[in-house]
């Protein structure tokens, strides 16, 4: 039998258990690296304080701005840079 997520709204962000996936990837992302590079305590305290800023941002700008400066300020072009245009059905020679 399969199991089905039935979410309340359409626009709410699927959960493990009490966090949401940018948080979580927020919280192992840092203790990843810190394990990596043998510096466990500095990477815990970063991963924390990172938790803590989003929590502090989303509540004083909204849970959607976020994304919103993520698309203005990041690089959002995820294409290859070797793929021709699309446009370009032949070529010729």
């Amino acid at each position: 039998m399969k199991c089905h997520i039935i979410l309340n709204y359409v626009d709410t962000p699927l959960k493990i258990l009490f966090w949401t996936m940018p948080e979580i990837l927020m919280l192992i992302a840092p203790l990843f690296i810190g394990l990596i590079i043998n510096q466990l305590t500095l990477a815990l305290i970063i991963s924390i304080f990172n938790f803590w800023a989003n929590k502090k941002y989303q509540q004083h700008f909204g849970k959607g701005q976020f994304y919103v400066v993520r698309y203005w300020f990041l690089p959002h072009d995820r294409r290859f840079k070797t793929l021709p245009p699309s446009f370009i059905r032949e070529y010729v020679g």
